[in-house]
This record gives structure tokens, C-alpha cells and sequence, in this order.
């Protein structure tokens, strides 16, 4: 280990950091995880986990409600939103107790650290944990396991309107009447799926002429027609001008064609990307180089440093 304190430094405890910790711990390096929430990320927490088991609940639902197609009587199902959040939430908890707790790592010889990671130079990073406490450490080695959060973008109005994202759409306690999605990728396509087949009317707004722009065009014309079916309507090709509350609960102000229109719902949901969770890492300080699109990396993940 020379001069440095540790061989490893993984800043970030979501799937990447967890990887990234074991295997360095594995290798027989000295290994310290720094996260400043809960360890599990997006993943555990706000993305695959909580989302695919939501799903699960809404496609158990569906099979319910579509019962009468294969010669089966389901009879008036009903469900508990509370219910199935609570389901969701127990998920979540029995995979980080499982997979992510704390202990299962230090138990792996790996220092977990609750705070929040700074630069210093390229091989000093600062820790400040939630009480002001900071403390210094060096590594030789680094890794940015950071990820991502959210992005809303600054569109009028939004900062008055208590607008859900997936960090915030698994906490919610009740069914809203009407949902408006604002974006028609991934995140956007599956929970208007969700939503509608549990009872809620799903409006999607989107710039493009269509959904999961990424994917085969041909395919996800087919499953837009398919969720058109379920209920879902689209507002595709149309620019999001305002977002304002309303006594329904909120109106969302669109553009299509220089034709304006109002939406209007219970809730909206933004699915508009995601962003990097580089602003606190100070970059400059280690001479990492990175972009709006977040940390600039070659073929094998490597930073311009290559130790980092």
C-alpha cells in the first residue's frame, strides 16, 4: 500500500459501488466505501427493485380484471394502495437486508463510511459526514460510483407544484385519480403502464413522435398501441410550456404544431433523464475531467487519471 492509507477508495454504495468494494476487497486490497445516503442506490431504493415490483402488482391486477378471457370469474377485484406500497416498501427493505446491509460488507474487511466525499488533489478526498465532522483519507486507487439522480428541468412553474419523480413515486400512500408522465422513455412507459392497470387515468406528454426513442421503432409503436389500448393517452410532438397548480391539483401547459392545450391531472410525474451526482466531488481538484453528460471516461471506465 506505500504511502497511500488505502489501495481502494469506491465513492458510492449503489450496485456499482457495491461491485466495485467487493472485488477490490476480494483482490486483498484495503478497501473503504464511502455513501452518504443508503447503501443499495437507485437501484434497491427508487429504480429496479421498487418499480419491477409495482409492476408485478399492476400485471397481477390486469390477469384479474382480463380473468373473463380465458373462461375464469374474478369477482369485483378491489386492491389497498396502501397495501401494496407497503409491499413494495417490504421488498425493498428484505433485498437491502439480504444484499446491502452495512455489516455484510465490513464483514468483508471493507470500511463503510456514512458522509459525503470531496477532492482534495487526486489521491485526497475529503469526508463530511452529517454532523459537520470532516476527515481526510488518501487512496491509490479511486472509483466514481456515484450515479445519478433526477432531472427536472426548469420549466415555469414547476418549483410551485409538488411534483413526483421515481425518487418520490414510491412513497406516495394514495392512488392519484389522474397521472400526467411527463416523458415517454423507460421510467415514463412502465409506470403508465403501472398506473393505468391499477386504476388511474395516464396521460404521457413527450417532444418525440414516440416512445423509447432508443428502442426498434417498430417494436414500441407496437407496445404504444397496446398501452393506448390499456388507457393510456399521448400527447407526443408536444413541448411542455408550464406546469401550474389547479384545484383538480395540477395543469400542465402544452405545445403542439404552435397550438397551445392544457392537461390536466391529480398528479405529474417527471421522466424527463437523469443527471450525474458529480457537483460535490470537486473534479477540478483531482484533475478529473467531465461534461454536463457527467465524468469523461475511455473503453475501460478510466477517468483521464489513471488511477481514478
Amino acid at each position: 500500500m506505500g504511502k497511500y492509507m488505502f489501495d481502494s477508495i469506491v465513492i458510492g454504495g449503489g450496485a456499482a459501488g457495491l461491485t466495485a468494494a467487493g472485488i477490490s476487497a476480494n483482490f486483498g486490497a484495503k478497501t473503504m466505501m464511502i455513501e452518504q445516503d443508503r447503501l443499495g442506490g437507485d437501484c434497491t431504493w427508487t429504480g429496479c427493485v421498487p418499480s419491477k415490483t409495482l409492476i408485478k402488482a399492476a400485471s397481477v391486477m390486469h390477469n384479474a380484471k382480463e380473468a373473463k378471457k380465458y373462461g375464469l370469474t374474478a369477482n369485483d377485484v378491489k386492491f389497498d394502495v396502501s397495501k401494496v406500497m407497503e409491499h413494495v416498501d417490504r421488498i425493498r427493505r428484505e433485498v437491502y437486508e439480504d444484499a446491502d446491509d452495512p455489516a455484510i460488507f465490513e464483514e468483508m474487511g471493507i470500511e463503510v463510511v456514512h458522509g459525503r466525499a470531496e477532492f482534495l488533489d487526486d489521491h485526497t478526498i475529503k469526508i463530511t459526514d452529517g454532523n459537520g465532522l470532516d476527515r481526510e483519507v488518501t487512496g491509490k486507487y479511486f472509483f466514481i460510483c456515484t450515479g445519478a439522480k433526477a432531472f427536472v428541468p426548469p420549466i415555469v412553474g414547476v418549483e410551485d407544484v409538488d411534483v413526483l419523480t421515481n425518487e418520490s413515486l414510491f412513497e406516495i400512500d394514495n392512488l392519484p385519480e389522474k397521472l400526467i408522465i411527463i416523458g415517454g422513455g423507460p421510467i415514463g412507459t412502465e409506470m403508465a403502464q403501472s398506473f393505468v392497470r391499477l386504476g388511474t387515468a395516464v396521460d404521457v406528454i413527450d417532444m418525440a413522435s414516440g416512445i423509447l426513442t432508443n428502442d426498434d421503432p417498430e417494436l414500441t409503436s407496437m407496445l404504444k398501441e397496446e398501452l393506448e389500448e390499456e388507457g393510456v393517452i399521448y400527447h407526443l410532438n408536444s413541448g411542455v410550456k408550464e406546469v401550474k397548480k389547479s384545484d383538480s391539483g395540477v395543469e400542465v401547459v402544452i405545445e403542439k404544431d404552435g397550438v397551445k392545450s392544457t392537461v390536466a391531472g391529480s398528479k405529474v410525474l417527471f421522466a424527463t433523464g437523469r443527471r450525474a451526482n458529480i457537483d460535490t466531488l470537486n473534479l477540478d481538484a483531482a484533475g478529473v475531467n467531465f461534461d454536463k453528460n457527467g465524468v469523461t471516461v475511455n473503453d475501460k471506465c478510466r477517468t483521464n487519471k489513471r488511477h481514478i
